[in-house]
């Protein structure tokens, strides 16, 4: 990544809450609380106090996808394993990233 587009990146953090089922819709919903955001990973991570906040990185002035999607990039970087009822969860383990299936 450039430098320029390096200063277009920052890192969410925010606190799972839960899953829900949406009105009417066979589909889980993810609830979470926003908690900061950030101009570096590194940043974003020491504001994460335990595993159950999750940070993810966000360009700037970039439109996202009105449906719901997978967040690339996001990670829970205080959780060794953590399993989701409905879908994976990426964690990250020293410097490896890993999905674990339910």
């Amino acid at each position: 990544m450039d430098k320029e587009k390096e200063n277009e990146q920052i890192w969410i953090c925010g606190k799972y809450i839960s899953h829900s089922m949406r009105h009417n819709k066979p589909e889980m919903e993810m609830s979470w609380e926003f908690a900061g955001c950030f101009s570096t990973e590194e940043k974003a991570i020491k504001a994460c106090p335990n595993d159950q906040y999750f940070i993810a990185p966000a360009n700037i002035d970039e439109i996202v996808p009105v449906d719901a999607s997978e967040w690339t990039g996001a990670y829970y970087p205080k959780a060794e394993k953590i399993k989701c009822c409905c879908d994976d969860i990426k964690v990250k383990n020293d410097e490896k990233k890993e999905t674990f299936d339910q």
